[in-house]
């Protein structure tokens, strides 16, 4: 009888399982060409038609379907650019350290890395303190051979590969490996307007010790409301990203600071998804519905202002106002001197932006 440590490295030495190409996945089962094609004639459907199939929910496992999937994961960018880059200034964060990035990869010369160390050429006050030139940071962003940051473009859009792939000393690219060096604390502080993010950590924009040079707003009640010191919720909120691990996130705006460690991504056979059982229904066991809660809630910095009132104890007025006043896109900040509901401004300043794109 094979002993239970023979069994625990039989199992480290295997690669990690993937979808068998020709079988269709039916809301988490795997069924063979032949299971599929029955469950299709019990359907009362033609199995000659690869529409059957969709038409009962079978997906079919392809080269074509994994490449796409690839794709995506490596390429495409994740969150909504309007909240990520004209709110929050990922992008101008991005760019304060354009030269830095820069200089590293050349140092590289060719070479992969898994931490990409860049040595600040300026200083940097990020709340309260100050990383001043010539500091070396441990930025934790892989870059492959091809002198590719992973994960993350110039302008400072991001895809899923910056939180979970790693390279092997090969540098070969490990997809699904969390990535559990990202220094997303310090990355993240540099954005202009992090506190845009506040709901995801316990602060209080009415708390009296941000108050200052705040705008005046109208909340949903009709009362007039001081928005807290943009300077002050700024620098408060950057110490706090600041304290955190690398390698960790904070995905609930729930005002309670419990932050996570980056997961695994393989998922294969690893089903069902989500303790609280939120992803249990769907194609691939629910694979699907894990995923598109990122897009929906986790990237989503300001779609908590909708039950923010229920969830935080902040008026969804207030909630905007404080994400508005000091927003990356000056054209996107509450206007000076105009006491005002931000929902009704925000509405009329993102109709104006897509007038002017369609002209």
């Amino acid at each position: 009888m094979t002993s239970q440590t023979a069994f625990a490295k039989i199992d480290l030495l295997q690669p990690a399982p993937t979808q068998p190409l020709g079988y269709y996945d039916y809301f988490g089962k795997l069924l063979s060409p032949q299971e599929a094609s029955q469950l299709v004639v019990n359907k009362g459907l033609d199995p000659k038609n690869p529409i059957s199939y969709q038409r009962v929910g079978a997906v079919k496992i392809t080269q074509e379907l994994i490449a796409k999937g690839e794709d995506i994961f490596f390429n495409r960018k994740i969150g909504d650019t309007f909240g990520l880059q004209g709110v929050f200034g990922l992008g101008q964060g991005s760019a304060i350290l354009a030269e830095e990035y820069t200089r590293a990869v050349y140092n590289l010369q060719g070479q992969p890395t898994n931490n990409l160390q860049i040595t600040l050429l300026k200083d940097i006050p990020l709340g309260s303190r100050t990383f001043l030139k010539g500091t070396v940071i441990n930025t934790g962003l892989k870059v492959d051979k091809g002198g590719n940051i992973l994960g993350s473009a110039p302008n400072g859009d991001i895809t899923c590969a910056i939180c979970h792939v790693t390279l092997s000393k090969e540098g070969k690219r490990l997809p699904g490996v969390p990535n559990s060096e990202l220094a997303f604390p310090f990355l993240l502080a540099l954005a202009p307007n992090s506190a845009a993010a506040f709901a995801r950590a316990k602060f209080n924009p009415l708390d009296p010790q941000y108050q200052g040079n705040g705008k005046t707003i109208i909340d949903s009640k009709g009362n007039v409301v001081r928005l807290p010191d943009p300077k002050k919720f700024e620098k408060a909120f950057d110490d706090a990203l600041l304290g955190l691990p690398s390698g960790n996130f904070e995905s609930s705006p729930d005002g309670i600071n419990n932050t996570t460690q980056i997961p695994s991504l393989f998922t294969f056979k690893s089903q069902p998804y989500g303790a609280d059982g939120s992803a249990a229904v769907g194609p691939f066991g629910g694979l699907t519905s894990l995923t598109s809660a990122v897009h929906s809630s986790e990237i989503n910095l300001l779609a908590a202002a909708q039950l923010s009132s229920k969830t935080l104890g902040i008026d969804p007025e207030v909630y905007i106002g404080t994400f508005l006043q000091n927003a990356a896109v000056p054209s996107l900040r509450l206007p000076e001197g105009v006491t005002l509901k931000p929902s009704e401004w925000l509405r009329g300043a993102i109709s104006h932006r897509i007038l002017q794109k369609q002209n």
